[in-house]
C-alpha cells in the first residue's frame, strides 16, 4: 500500500541506530546533576514498556544498582517506591510521544518526593519532557503511526546507553557488537520480506503465538503487540518456560506460532519446543541465530551480548506490515482515532 509508511520506518532503522551509536560514542548521554544511583525505576506503557522488558536480562546482571521495570498503573497505585524521597534513586519515564498520562503521573509523584526524574522521549517539547528534571531524546525521528517499529528499536538502544552512562559501566564490548549488528539489519529485512511473500496465508491466521527467552522475551512481547495491533486478532505471548506450563495446550494443527531461537540458557528448552511444534502444525516460523534459513526459518547472526534483539525483532515488524496488507488493511491507519484521549491514557 502506497499510504503505509511503516515500510519506510522499518527500512530507516539501520541509519537511526547507527546515528544513536555515533552520538553516544562522540559525547555519550550526559545527565547533568544526577549522581550515580543505587536504584533505577523505569516505567512506561505499550511499546516503550516492551523496550524496557527487552533489557531486563541486562539490568539483572548489573551489580551495585537495583533496576525495576514496572508499568505506570502498578507503580503509582500498588507500590510504595514513589511515596517518599529515597536517596540514590532515579526514575526514568519513557514515552515516545511524551503524552502518556500514566507515565506523566509517575513523574509527578516522584517530583513531589524529590526523586530525580528523567524523561526518555522523542518529543522534547512534550508534556512529559516539561515535567521531568532531565530529558533524553529517543533518537528515532518522527513516527506518526499507531504501531511503532523504529521507535521500539531506538528506545531499547538509547535506554541501554542511558543506563550505561548513569552507572558508568564498561561499554566497549557491547558497543562494538551493536556496531556490527546494525550492519546486518537490511539483510534481515530482505529475508523477512521474502518469507512473508512465500507465506501470505499467515494473513488468515485466527490467532498467533510468539515465544522467546532472554532479551527475546521482550522482543516476543513487542512482536505480539505489533501483530495484535495490525492484524486485529488475538495474539498470545509467554516467556519460553511459562509457555510450557499450560499455554502449550493451544498448539494444534491450525496453530500459527513464532519461536525466537538463540543461543543461551534457554537453547535446549527452545529446541525441544520447536521439535514438538513441528509434530503438531506446519504453520510455524523460527527466527534463529543457530539454524540456517529454510522454509520455516529466518536466520539471524549470533550476537552473544545482546541476543541479537536488533535483528530478531525485524521479521516480526515486517509481518505486522505485510500481513494486514494481504487482507486489505492499512496497518498504519488508526482504528479508533480518539481512543487514548477518550479513555484518558494520553493527553492531546
Amino acid at each position: 500500500m502506497d499510504n503505509n509508511p511503516i515500510w519506510d520506518f522499518i527500512e530507516e532503522q539501520p541509519e537511526i541506530l547507527q546515528g544513536i551509536l555515533k552520538c553516544y560514542g562522540r559525547e555519550k548521554i550526559f545527565i547533568k546533576g544526577v549522581k550515580k544511583p543505587k536504584k533505577i525505576i523505569i516505567t512506561a506503557s505499550g511499546t516503550s514498556l516492551n523496550a524496557a522488558y527487552t533489557l531486563k536480562p541486562f539490568f539483572n546482571q548489573i551489580k551495585d544498582c537495583q533496576l525495576i521495570v514496572e508499568n505506570p498503573f502498578q507503580l503509582r497505585h500498588y507500590h510504595t517506591l514513589l511515596d517518599e524521597h529515597q536517596a540514590d534513586t532515579v526514575i526514568i519515564g519513557i514515552s515516545q510521544t511524551g503524552k502518556s498520562t500514566g507515565t506523566m503521573d509517575c513523574i509527578k509523584k516522584a517530583n513531589a518526593h524529590q526523586i530525580p526524574t528523567i524523561a526518555l522521549t522523542e518529543a522534547l517539547d512534550s508534556p512529559l519532557a516539561k515535567l521531568a528534571n532531565h530529558v533524553v531524546k529517543m533518537g528515532c525521528g518522527p513516527e506518526d503511526v499507531p504501531p511503532k517499529t523504529k521507535g521500539y528499536s531506538a528506545t531499547v538502544l538509547t535506554l541501554q546507553l542511558l543506563v550505561l552512562t548513569l552507572l558508568d559501566c564498561e561499554d566497549q564490548p557491547l558497543i562494538a557488537e551493536y556496531e556490527k549488528c546494525v550492519n546486518d539489519i537490511s539483510e534481515v529485512i530482505t529475508a523477512s520480506k521474502l518469507w512473508s511473500e512465500n507465506n501470505s496465508h499467515w494473513s488468515k491466521a485466527p490467532t498467533l503465538t510468539v515465544v522467546g527467552f532472554g532479551y527475546n522475551d521482550g522482543v516476543a512481547k513487542e512482536g505480539a503487540l505489533k501483530l495484535l495491533e495490525t492484524l486485529q486478532i488475538p495474539v498470545m505471548n509467554y516467556d519460553l518456560e511459562e509457555f510450557m506450563h499450560g499455554p502449550h495446550r493451544t498448539i494444534v494443527e491450525d496453530s500459527f506460532i513464532i519461536l525466537i531461537q538463540t543461543k543461551g540458557v534457554g537453547e535446549v528448552f527452545m529446541n525441544n519446543l520447536i521439535e514438538f511444534v513441528k509434530s503438531k502444525t506446519t504453520n510455524y516460523l523460527v527466527i534463529s541465530s543457530t539454524n540456517a534459513s529454510d522454509a520455516h526459518t529466518i536466520q539471524v547472526k549470533h550476537y552473544p551480548l545482546s541476543d541479537a534483539w536488533m535483528q530478531t525483532v525485524i521479521p516480526l515488524q515486517v509481518l505486522c506490515s505485510y500481513l494486514p496488507e494481504v487482507n486489505g488493511i492499512n496497518p498504519a491507519a488508526p482504528v479508533y482515532g480518539s481512543f487514548a484521549t477518550t479513555v484518558g491514557t494520553r493527553v492531546e
